[in-house]
C-alpha cells in the first residue's frame, strides 16, 4: 500500500490549514474559491513523513515533533484554544490488540464563524501512526 495512504486525514488538515493561512493562501469570499500554498503544504507533507518523524507512533519522540508543527500551524492562523491549551489528553485501549495508551493527545483549536459568530468551525488533528515495526519506518 502506498506509503502516502495514511496520511489522508493529515493532507486534509493541511488544505484547511493552508487555505486560511494569512499571506501564504487566500480565500475569495464572493466566490467562495480558494488559493493554497501548495509548496508549504507538500513541504509539510514532506515533513510528517519523513524518518526523522519515525511513523508518529503515540508517545514517541517524531510524535512529539508532528504535536509541535500542527500546533505551529494552528497557532500561525490565529486558532483559538479550548481551555488554554490546543493538547488535550486522553487515555484509550486497542480493540484489535487489548492495548493500553494513556496520555495520548489530541489537537484541538476553533475559530468563531464571521456570519454566524454563535456558530464555531473547530480544527483537530489526527496524525498519530503506526511508527516503527521490526525497523521499517511506517511513515
Amino acid at each position: 500500500m502506498n506509503r502516502y495512504f495514511f496520511l489522508i486525514p493529515v493532507i486534509a488538515f493541511l488544505v484547511v490549514a493552508a487555505s486560511c493561512a494569512g499571506n501564504q493562501s487566500t480565500f475569495d469570499y464572493a466566490t467562495a474559491t480558494v488559493t493554497v500554498d501548495k509548496e508549504l503544504l507538500l513541504d509539510d507533507i514532506r515533513t510528517l513523513s519523513s524518518p526523522e518523524f519515525a511513523g508518529r507512533f503515540p508517545g514517541t519522540e517524531g510524535n512529539l515533533k508532528a504535536q509541535e508543527l500542527i500546533i505551529d500551524r494552528f497557532e500561525a492562523l490565529g486558532l483559538n484554544t479550548f481551555g488554554g491549551n490546543f493538547r488535550h489528553y486522553f487515555d484509550h485501549t486497542n480493540p484489535r490488540s487489548g492495548r493500553e495508551f494513556t496520555n495520548l493527545v489530541n489537537i484541538i483549536g476553533w475559530i468563531e464563524g464571521r456570519e454566524h459568530p454563535d456558530r464555531f468551525i473547530v480544527f483537530t488533528a489526527h496524525y498519530d501512526h503506526l511508527g516503527e515495526r521490526n525497523g521499517q519506518i511506517f511513515h
